[in-house]
């Protein structure tokens, strides 16, 4: 049951990326930086505002483990020039930047690992990191309930959303342009590069298949691990946190997945599961597994994960009316309010 917890709250590892990563990426969409990102969205606030108390409310999802481009706003100038000038000239105006990241553990989920609050003519802000992994049963919309947040203007998902299954990703596309508010952006930059599912992540560019886990006794690259020849007598560490009962434990739970069953001989390699006393041996059933588990995932990948994410946003964009989609490739695409 431990590794059935723990994998239900992880997507997908933490990547830290800049304010320069993310806007080489924009701007393949037309967009510009998040300093024009921010200053679009602050005009149109004070446009309905009237100079009434008001702040604009910014979520990134996937921020990566430091949230560098949320903590870059406030802590560097030279990021946010233009919208520091316009918060100089509007006293009432002020930002809201709210960052989440997977949790790695259970004890993890739904808790604020940092927060600031910036009180300077030219930056007004407050900053929180959570903690919480999306899923079926933890949805965007129950995140924003608990974080009190009844508006967003702008919405980031820059190479987050690719770890998402379908159905949480059309969950949390829906719910963000839910919230959307008028003029408001939702941005989605490798929504579809790659697929994260039941235990396994295909890298078409690297032929390898790894499974995502989080663990106190396993490593989280523990497939590539399983992959790779190891004297057993190289690395204590190492072997200490590949303890034969968890791989032995994991592998049969791959091995009962009933897709894995029809491509294999399920009896021979779940005897040798069952019956391994070393490392060594779990991992010939590993590297048998390995093709298998390539061909599921580059159907999965190219036949269905593909389609049904593109297709969620074409139905998000011609149910809402007042929605304007654009796409500018399959792994590009930008969500605004009228």
């Amino acid at each position: 049951m431990e590794h059935q917890a723990l994998f239900n709250i992880y997507n997908g590892p933490d990547t830290n990326r800049t304010h320069l990563d993310c806007a080489k990426e924009w701007k393949k969409l037309g967009l510009g930086n998040i300093d024009a990102l921010l200053t679009e969205q602050l005009i149109a606030l004070q446009q309905r505002c009237k100079g009434e108390p008001a702040y604009i409310t910014i979520i990134d999802i996937g921020c990566g483990t430091n949230a560098a481009l949320l903590k870059s706003i406030i802590h560097d100038s030279t990021v946010a020039l233009e919208t520091r000038k316009y918060l100089s000239f509007h006293p009432n105006l002020s930002l809201e930047l709210v960052a989440l990241s997977d949790a790695e553990t259970p004890d993890m989920f739904g808790k604020t690992v940092d927060k600031e609050v910036i009180e300077q003519d030219d930056m007004r802000a407050k900053f929180k990191h959570v903690k919480y992994t999306l899923s079926a049963a933890q949805t965007f919309k129950n995140f924003l309930v608990q974080e009190n947040i009844e508006n967003i203007q702008l919405a980031l998902g820059t190479w987050s959303l690719s770890y998402l299954s379908p159905n949480v990703f059309k969950e949390v596309v829906s719910t963000s342009v839910e919230y959307l508010d008028y003029h408001g952006r939702f941005i989605g930059v490798g929504y579809n590069d790659s697929v994260s599912g039941i235990g396994f992540k295909y890298h078409a560019d690297r032929d390898i298949v790894h499974f995502n886990i989080r663990s106190s006794n396993l490593p989280e690259n523990f497939w590539e691990i399983m992959l790779v020849e190891f004297p057993e007598n190289k690395n204590a560490e190492l072997l200490r946190r590949r303890q034969i009962i968890d791989m032995k434990s994991y592998l049969v739970k791959v091995l009962n997945a009933a897709a894995v069953q029809r491509n294999i001989d399920y009896q021979v390699l779940l005897h040798v599961v069952q019956n391994a006393t070393s490392a060594k041996e779990l991992q010939i059933v590993a590297n048998a597994l390995k093709p298998v588990m390539r061909v599921l995932w580059e159907y999965q990948y190219n036949s269905v994960f593909k389609t049904m994410k593109s297709e969620i946003l074409g139905d998000i964009a011609q149910f809402h009316t007042d929605l304007v989609l654009y796409t500018v490739s399959p792994n590009l695409f930008h969500l605004q309010k009228k």
